[in-house]
């Protein structure tokens, strides 16, 4: 089976989040980054992938979150910039509402290692 053009940008554009979750993943940057119209490749993900954009980015930075609070001793705030929250309380939020727990108890229920 061929890979459609779509689906082809489309696994370019989630490298390029996984790749980049610290920065400005806006609909507006990210469609500029690809010479596209925002509303064009927002349409065009959710047709390929079934999900919006912007909840790809959230999950992706979320899942992002959850192996550094496993596998590190950074904090909170630490991890918050570094999955690309300015604000470690919007990150605790977004975190709750997709884990249905708050990172520090994603952290003390699932520690494995120590290193930094």
């Amino acid at each position: 089976m061929a890979i459609s053009q779509p689906m082809m940008i489309v696994r370019y554009l989630h490298t390029y989040i996984k790749s980049n979750l610290q920065e400005d993943l806006t609909l507006a940057r990210l469609a500029c980054l690809l010479s596209f119209n925002p509303s064009y490749l927002s349409r065009m993900h959710r047709e390929v992938t079934g999900i919006k954009l912007s909840d790809y980015i959230c999950s992706a930075r979320i899942e992002h979150a959850k192996g550094l609070l496993k596998h590190t001793n950074k904090s909170i705030t630490q991890i918050a910039k570094a999955v690309g929250y300015d604000n470690t309380g919007c990150f605790a939020r977004v975190f709750r509402r997709q884990e249905g727990i708050s990172p520090s108890e994603y952290r003390a229920y699932n520690k494995i290692g120590k290193e930094d």
